[in-house]
C-alpha cells in the first residue's frame, strides 16, 4: 500500500517577483549636494543640508480591483539614511505576486501602535529615539543642516518631525504637557503604478524632495 499526497489541501502555488526600494534626496529637481549653502528656501535663507534621516513602514501595493499587499516580512519598518549607503536600498524580502500595480503607499514615520521606546536597540535606528518625555518612541525624521542670516553669520538648524506634545496654556514647558499629537502620515505616491512579472525583480526609486518640507502645509 502507498498513500498519495493531497494536494488539493496545500495552497495554490503563486508566481511572484522581488522589489528592490531605492531611496533618493532631490532639490529643485536636482539631486541634493551636501555641504554647500547653495539652496535657498521660501523665505530666502540660503542652507546647506548635510543629514537626512527618515523612517517609512507600512509599504502597500494597490491594484486597481482594491488587493493590497503590504510589506512586512523581516521588515515593515526601514530606516533611510544619506550618510549610510547600505540604507539607500532596500532589498525586500517579500515575494510579490505578480500583476499590475496602481500605486504605492506608506506610512512616513512609525504609527502609534508600534512607535514605542526600545523598538530599536541597535544603531543607527536607536540615534533616532524622541524623548520619553516628549512622547517617547523615535523621531520620524531628521533633515540636519546649516543656513546663512541677514548678517551673513552661519547658523545650524535641525528640522525633525516626530510626537508633538499638547501644551496647557501659554506655557511651553514639559510639565505642562497635558497629551500627544501623532504627526505620522501615509503617502501616496504619485505615478507610482508598475508591473511585475514571475521572477522579475523590479528596482523602484522614492525620491525625497528636500524643498517641500520648507514651502508646503
Amino acid at each position: 500500500m502507498s498513500c498519495k499526497k493531497d494536494s488539493s489541501t496545500e495552497p495554490p502555488e503563486q508566481d511572484t517577483g522581488k522589489i528592490i526600494f531605492e531611496f533618493a534626496n532631490y532639490v529643485d529637481g536636482l539631486p541634493l549636494q551636501t555641504d554647500t549653502l547653495m539652496y535657498i528656501n521660501q523665505a530666502g535663507n540660503h542652507y546647506m543640508v548635510t543629514e537626512v534621516k527618515y523612517f517609512i513602514s507600512d509599504v502597500t501595493l494597490h491594484k486597481s480591483d482594491g488587493t493590497q499587499t503590504v510589506i512586512n516580512k523581516w521588515k515593515d519598518i526601514f530606516y533611510v539614511d544619506n550618510t549610510i549607503p547600505s540604507t539607500l536600498t532596500w532589498q525586500v524580502y517579500d515575494d510579490i505576486p505578480q500583476g499590475n500595480y496602481d500605486s504605492i503607499s506608506f506610512t512616513f514615520g512609525i504609527n502609534e501602535e508600534k512607535n514605542k521606546t526600545f523598538l530599536f536597540v541597535n544603531t543607527p535606528e536607536v540615534n533616532m529615539f524622541w524623548p520619553t518625555v516628549l512622547g517617547g518612541g523615535y523621531h520620524y525624521m531628521q533633515i540636519n543642516g546649516k543656513w546663512k542670516d541677514t548678517v551673513d553669520f552661519i547658523n545650524n538648524f535641525n528640522f525633525h518631525l516626530g510626537i508633538g506634545q499638547i501644551y496647557k496654556g501659554n506655557v511651553i514647558d514639559v510639565d505642562s504637557i497635558t497629551g500627544f499629537v501623532q504627526n505620522y502620515f501615509k503617502v501616496n505616491l504619485p505615478a507610482s503604478s508598475f508591473s511585475i512579472s514571475k521572477n522579475e525583480t523590479k528596482n523602484i526609486q522614492i525620491i525625497m524632495n528636500i524643498e517641500s518640507w520648507f514651502k508646503n502645509t
